[in-house]
């Protein structure tokens, strides 16, 4: 008996050939399968344009694809004997998702902002629809930037975008702005010297908008709408500190910190010249103040020649010699400033012929004498002496004849000097 058995190959596209669905922008790959039936399946490779599949039918995309549907169709046989042909399907659909950025970034306000939305490298290159708002833009770069300066709070804009893969979708941009909460104006220490009144203007940076302080008085400093800081008067020596709150057009807001230390005068700022005067009299004067100086008060001082009450009032003990005389004294005012000033009186010799210097007249036939005069105010006078035919003269100015003398006239010129001193108090 003879048995038949006729194997004929599968002929019909076992293997898989159904359609796979993938999104774009995104290399793609997966194994053909067969049934367990078949017995070792080998496919003929094939390398297309856009899907290739080698010989253990591994399908793999040629980069990234467009949104599209591709497909490849590969040869097959087994190790039984059997072939076929299997039809493999790809579909690629875009991504319509928000996915190139799409998140919240915060600013401080008072500054103009920009950024570029970013985009994944699996996405090809990537076009934004252009949109100018009110707050924000974007160009088709991606490209976002701001009309300006913005006040403290939200801006949102929606963009769409597609990329040369076929992909397309729509990103919203949020931009959170924050008002500058920092001392961002001044705030910082100035000096200044006492005794006079003292000014100045808060500055802001440009990046600000137009700055508004609230204003406030204060007993020592004070501040106006405008940022001018102005003292009450003179001030003391001494620290005095101001805060003040501020708001700017942009809805920043903040509080700033003035600090204004004041310092004495440590200068000789009262008088402190030279007078000259002439000798044989007493002096008095009264040392000047400027007026930005408060009330002033001078440490008393008695000297030998000079003396300074705490009015400044300047006297001499008496007359004084010709020559140079000096006092230090210290001094205080109201607002704290301190200091030395010296004070040096020049007295100068009376150079007349002050003494007597008049006509006499006496008798012939007798020897004569006589005292030359000096008036009270002048010190202790010394002659130079001097020997004539006729008349002379000593130290201490006392004229007498050579013996009697005719009937005439007869005169004699005698220097005097009174002493110089320098004292210094």
């Amino acid at each position: 008996m003879t048995y038949t058995l006729t194997v004929t190959g599968v002929a019909t596209d076992s293997t898989q050939g159904t359609t796979t669905t993938t999104t774009a922008s995104a290399t793609y790959g997966t194994t053909l399968s067969s049934p367990d039936s078949l017995g070792t399946v080998t496919f003929t490779p094939i390398t297309g344009d856009d899907l290739s599949v080698d010989a253990g039918g591994n399908v793999t995309t040629s980069g990234t694809l467009n949104a599209g549907t591709y497909t490849v169709a590969v040869a097959w046989t087994d190790s039984n004997g059997d072939s076929g042909t299997v039809t493999y399907t790809l579909t690629v659909t875009g991504v319509a998702t928000d996915s190139t950025q799409g998140t919240t970034t915060t600013t401080t306000a008072s500054a103009t902002y920009g950024t570029t939305l970013s985009s994944p490298d699996s996405l090809g290159t990537v076009t934004f629809t252009p949109i100018t708002g009110d707050d924000l833009s974007v160009d088709a770069g991606g490209n976002v930037t701001t009309s300006g300066t913005l006040n403290a709070g939200t801006y949102t804009v929606a963009v769409a975008w597609t990329d040369s893969n076929g992909d397309s979708g729509t990103v919203t941009y949020t931009l959170t702005v924050t008002g500058v909460a920092t001392d961002s104006t001044q705030g910082t220490t100035t000096t200044t010297t006492a005794s006079a009144t003292y000014g100045t203007t808060l500055s802001s940076p440009d990046s600000l908008g137009t700055v508004t302080f609230t204003p406030i008085t204060g007993d020592d400093l004070s501040v106006d709408a405008g940022g001018n800081v102005t003292t009450s008067g003179t001030l003391n020596a001494g620290t005095y500190t101001v805060a003040v709150a501020w708001t700017d057009s942009n809805g920043d807001s903040g509080t700033v910190t003035y600090t204004l230390t004041v310092t004495g005068v440590a200068t000789d700022s009262t008088q402190g010249t030279t007078t000259t005067t002439t000798a044989s009299a007493t002096y008095g004067t009264t040392l000047s103040s400027p007026d930005s100086l408060g009330t002033v008060t001078f440490t008393p001082i008695t000297g030998d020649d000079l003396s300074v009450d705490a009015g400044g009032n300047v006297t001499t003990s008496g007359t004084l010699n010709a020559g140079t005389y000096t006092v230090a004294v210290a001094w205080t005012d109201s607002n704290g400033d301190s200091g030395t000033v010296t004070y040096t009186l020049t007295v100068t010799g009376v150079a007349t012929d002050s003494t007597q210097g008049t006509t006499t007249t006496t008798t012939a036939s007798a020897t004569y004498g006589t005292t030359l005069s000096s008036p009270d105010s002048l010190g202790t006078v010394t002659f130079t002496p001097i020997t004539g035919d006729d008349l002379s003269v000593d130290a201490g100015g006392n004229v007498t004849t050579s013996g009697t003398l005719n009937a005439g006239t007869y005169t004699v010129a005698v220097a005097w000097t009174t002493p110089t001193v320098t004292r210094a108090r």
